[in-house]
């Protein structure tokens, strides 16, 4: 007896593979614009993080140096014999502000350094020895009061990528546009109450020697306020505050 099977296979077609390839490519294609997205949210998310740390940085210790910003008047003989012995000294510019004065927060570099505490701390923002016009916020300090401020410390890169800074002072009664001099008549022998910084950062890093900076790299700005407390006048703080304004 002769047992017949009939054949039931039946091959894919033409169409049908050029579909499932469709299909499969799609999905490939989703799948990469989902990691690739992924990937450029991390990596913003890091930028964005390493620009606020360097920021939190920066405005941490210009807060602190401020805070101990220190001068004494000429009109005090006794100690000063009638010289200028101390400073405080913000210069504008387009470029950004220049701030040079005293202060009492020197830390010796070396345990047990005979170094006072008093001493002439200098902010600046200029441009790196690198080509594009990148510009970097840079501070300098001396572990002692100059004679007569015309030198200054050796400047030392202090934070990366700073388009510009401003110090605005506040006299009490406004800020003040034109920054401040202690020996000028109108500020002499003052230091500010309250100052408010204002710092503009290249939201994106370069690197050392490369130009990778145009007119179209996002700035982030951020403002903060520092209040002087060797500037205030304890008896006037009431009446001084109630006309504050930023």
């Amino acid at each position: 007896m002769k047992i017949m099977f009939k054949k039931t296979e039946k091959a894919f077609t033409l169409l049908e593979v050029l579909i499932a390839l469709t299909i499969l490519v799609s999905i490939i294609f989703a799948v990469s614009q989902m990691l690739k997205s992924s990937i450029d949210i991390k990596f913003a998310l890091g930028d964005k993080a390493r620009v606020t740390q360097n920021l939190n940085r920066i405005m941490d210790k210009i807060s602190y140096d401020l805070s101990h910003a220190f001068l004494l008047s000429t009109k005090d003989d006794l100690r000063t014999n009638g010289k200028t012995i101390t400073s405080f000294v913000i210069k504008s510019s387009d470029k950004g502000d220049r701030l040079a004065f005293t202060y009492m927060g020197h830390s010796p570099i070396h345990k047990n350094s005979k170094e006072a505490s008093l001493s002439y701390v200098v902010y600046e923002v200029k441009e790196g020895q690198e080509s594009g016009g990148v510009s970097h916020l840079y501070r300098g300090e001396f572990p002692r009061v100059p004679e007569d401020f015309k030198e200054d410390p050796k400047m030392n890169l202090f934070a990366r990528n700073v388009k510009s800074i401003k110090f605005t002072p506040w006299n009490g009664d406004g800020w003040l546009k034109d920054g401040w001099d202690s020996t000028s008549r109108e500020t002499q022998n003052r230091i500010p109450q309250i100052i408010k910084v204002d710092i503009e950062l290249f939201a994106n890093e370069s690197e050392e020697g490369i130009d990778s900076f145009t007119d179209n790299v996002a700035i982030d700005t951020y403002s903060t306020v520092v209040y002087l407390p060797y500037a205030l006048d304890f008896d006037e703080i009431k009446d001084r505050l109630s006309s504050f304004r930023l």
